[in-house]
């Protein structure tokens, strides 16, 4: 278990390698798709676009038909849920329930730069995005860009996604990409707003482990 969660490590950070730096977070990385697999690409590619084929179908439940059927424990996390799903109950009563709430009007996802890196013969590792656009019966439509990743196993169907997970910008980074080079009003009061949410969730202790961070970085020389 060890070497797989260590192999999975090392597969995001060739597939998103690229110096790290302080207010660089609106730079795409550096990326070469030379280092990539094209076959394998291809191939977990055309599950990614699988699923969004079925979410595209407003048949919610067929997205399971994109899940390996021997696994033992799926994991799912869903941008808009608290928490993850882990397990067959929880997947199906998300994607199948018995009672459907009934709120989502229709939904849409569009895939764009599929990346894939083998992990084993039969295990590999796709990151992604995805433009998700949404209407409730009750509101008017929405949408964003999402970054994706899944696991997937290879199976005798082809590869199957043995885990996902949804993982949105920060909204003080979506707040930038929208008012970027805009004239909105109400831009700075907007971002305000959002960057007081993110204050009051400072955890308890923050003041104590700020000085103290301090003070190793000033005995670093930064």
């Amino acid at each position: 278990m060890k070497k797989f969660f260590t192999a999975v490590i090392g597969a995001m950070m060739l597939v998103w390698s690229g110096p790290v730096l302080a207010g660089g977070h609106n730079v795409p990385p550096p990326f070469d798709p030379s280092i990539l697999d094209a076959e394998l690409n291809a191939e977990i590619e055309e599950v990614v676009l699988g699923m969004a084929e079925r979410w595209n179908s407003q048949d919610y439940k067929r997205v399971l038909e994109m899940w390996d059927k021997d696994l033992e424990v799926p994991v799912y996390l869903a941008e808009e849920q608290y928490g993850w799903f882990v397990g067959w109950e929880a997947l199906n009563n998300y994607l199948n329930p018995d009672q459907p709430s009934g709120v989502i009007d229709v939904m849409r996802f569009q895939i764009y730069d599929v990346r894939a890196v083998r992990l084993a013969e039969d295990l590999a590792i796709g990151v992604w995005e995805h433009q998700f656009d949404m209407k409730t019966v009750f509101g008017e439509p929405i949408g964003e860009r999402v970054r994706s990743s899944g696991i997937f196993r290879k199976t005798d169907e082809g590869w199957r996604f043995v885990y996902y997970a949804e993982s949105p910008k920060t909204p003080l980074v979506a707040l930038e990409e929208v008012f970027r080079d805009s004239k909105v009003e109400g831009r700075s009061e907007a971002y305000k707003t959002v960057e007081k949410a993110f204050q009051e969730q400072l955890s308890d202790g923050w003041d104590e482990f700020y000085a103290e961070a301090k003070k190793k970085k000033e005995a670093l020389g930064k």
